[in-house]
């Protein structure tokens, strides 16, 4: 019998202790009432935290009604879906992304951000440290889990590490290699039409890693300027209203089309609602925390993509119905 204790992030009391039983009688782990061989069971090795979990056998029966969050749903201004990023387009559609289940995880997310923003406001992430093996703790307890790239431990969390996504963007369906190349294919789409985004698709769909990103800006200052345009804030602006609502469709699909993904599957099953996720770089402040002083502080950046992962995996957890 193992006494855990789990702690929402920022909050310094004890969010709630529970007792596990484990069973090593059996060769056959039992997941929703259907039993997993070993051959078919995910292993995970952290913080000397190590434990074989069966996978989640899903099938569209296993599908239920969305569970609205505690929050309820957020009311918006107009105003407000703009200063978020939240306007919806119609230049992408997601697979599997059903539209109950993108507004749970946006209300989701609203909340996490609400709470984040707050969080950092108020300095309560003064004594959390990121270590290398991709948690963050608060001196004695963990508290959450940072990714970056494909050296750490939350690597499939990343937009250009290679998880198949599957979306249509710009009037084409395809299956990209990442989920990095739909979103910047939607933001081609978005601000210089749907042949531009057929384009980049076509080059970059069955590629991963940075040299996606690394692309992009270069590729919209040539086509802008061919086109007569300027690229300045105002040019940018319909993007800007728009690439979080981009990125929640994203990255929910991802994880819906993935459901036996390793960290799909960790978010599911081993880390507990409310943790915080963080992606942690000094190279961008907005998606990332932006971590340029002390990468093993929290940065000051916005930390978008770790709290669209914390509202997914929230998400997840109650279309599943897993605790």
């Amino acid at each position: 019998m193992i006494n855990i204790e789990f702690r929402q992030y920022g909050a310094q009391l004890k969010y709630f202790s529970c007792l596990v039983l484990v069973l090593n009688v059996l060769s056959v782990s039992v997941c929703n009432g259907e039993a997993v061989p070993d051959s078919d069971r995910l292993h995970f090795s952290i913080r000397g935290y190590d434990e074989n979990i069966p996978r989640v056998k899903v099938t569209p029966a296993a599908v239920v009604a969305p569970v609205v969050p505690p929050e309820g749903p957020v009311a918006l201004s107009a105003a407000e879906q703009v200063r978020l990023g939240l306007v919806p387009i119609t230049k992408i559609q997601v697979q599997g992304v059903m539209p109950a289940l993108l507004q749970q995880t946006i209300d989701n997310y609203v909340a996490q951000r609400y709470r984040y923003d707050s969080f950092r406001s108020t300095g309560g992430a003064a004594n959390y440290a990121f270590a290398a093996d991709g948690m963050i703790s608060d001196g004695a307890n963990p508290v959450g889990i940072h990714f970056y790239d494909a050296r750490s431990f939350g690597k499939e969390l990343a937009n250009t590490y290679g998880v198949p996504t599957t979306a249509t963007v710009g009037g084409v369906a395809a299956t990209f290699a990442c989920s990095e190349t739909p979103f910047q294919a939607a933001k081609l789409a978005l601000l210089l039409g749907d042949a531009e985004a057929q384009a980049f698709s076509g080059q970059f769909a069955n590629q991963t890693g940075g040299a996606i990103q690394r692309d992009v800006a270069p590729r919209i200052q040539r086509i802008a300027a061919a086109k007569g345009k300027t690229v300045d804030a105002a040019f940018y602006k319909p993007w800007d209203d728009s690439s979080v609502w981009v990125m929640i469709n994203i990255v929910l699909g991802k994880a819906l089309q993935n459901p036996s993904d390793r960290m799909i599957q960790y978010l599911i099953h081993q880390l507990n609602r409310g943790y915080l996720i963080v992606e942690h770089t000094g190279n961008d402040d907005k998606w990332g925390d932006g971590s340029k002083s002390d990468p093993t502080r929290l940065g000051p950046g916005e930390n978008r993509l770790g709290l669209i992962w914390m509202a997914v995996q929230q998400t997840l957890k109650d279309l599943y119905k897993i605790s």
